[in-house]
């Protein structure tokens, strides 16, 4: 069938696709950015605004993807503006394009850590959306976990301390699933290091052998407790 015979919501299906297409060869290609990627990336973004112009709304799906290869090639303030414009749909399709800009910012050498504090407090307003309970609580863990990896990052070991001693007695009385309670010895570990990095290093240890002991051993978490552990051993007089 040629392109000119379909209607409007066929050629906007039609660009929606192609856009998932290019974006999905681009990821297989690598996380280098290179011309080709980046060249790639604006042609996607054509064919998703090509399929909005037929008046078609992308699924969620797409619309990540659409908001993903903004944000790669530096236009993460468009991204952002396609939050805004979904209204009327589960707060969980909002604020799952916001943790995903926040997730590639963060696998980003030399990203402005103050730009993505603000995408932080963005995810967290998107976030009261949240009517599950349980999912909320979840996201809520990984935002902390987050916040305090970035003041890790910018050297202010004190402040990531102070945070996580904040945050986890709230989720600690929380019911707990199987999954939060993975996330409260992740954050645990995450405060292992903050920890470590401030030179408390008993606390350190402390926390270490908790994530250590909670997680299970073929979880990523574990590997870096017992590497905090290992660091520590090594650093004994």
């Amino acid at each position: 069938l040629h392109f000119d015979a379909l209607d409007a919501t066929q050629r906007g299906r039609f660009r929606q696709y192609n856009g998932d297409l290019i974006y999905g060869q681009n990821l297989a290609n690598g996380p280098v950015m290179t011309d080709v990627i980046r060249q790639n990336y604006l042609n996607a973004i054509s064919q998703y605004e090509q399929a909005r112009g037929y008046g078609l709304e992308l699924d969620p799906g797409s619309l990540r993807r659409f908001a993903a290869s903004l944000v790669a090639i530096g236009r993460q303030d468009q991204a952002l503006e396609l939050v805004d414009a979904m209204t009327d749909v589960p707060a969980a399709r909002r604020y799952a394009i916001v943790r995903d800009l926040i997730d590639r910012r963060m696998a980003t050498a030399n990203s402005d850590p103050a730009r993505t504090l603000d995408l932080l407090a963005r995810f967290e307003a998107e976030l009261a959306g949240e009517t599950d309970p349980d999912e909320r609580l979840l996201q809520q863990a990984w935002a902390h976990d987050t916040h305090a990896a970035l003041l890790l990052d910018a050297g202010d070991a004190t402040a990531a301390v102070d945070l996580l001693i904040k945050k986890i007695p709230a989720l600690q009385s929380a019911r707990r699933t199987s999954e939060l309670s993975d996330w409260l010895a992740l954050l645990r570990l995450r405060l292992a290091e903050a920890y470590h990095a401030a030179g408390d290093l008993d606390d350190a240890e402390r926390n270490y052998r908790y994530a250590n002991e909670q997680l299970d051993r073929t979880h990523p978490g574990n590997a870096r407790a017992l590497a905090g552990l290992g660091m520590l051993e090594l650093s004994q007089p």
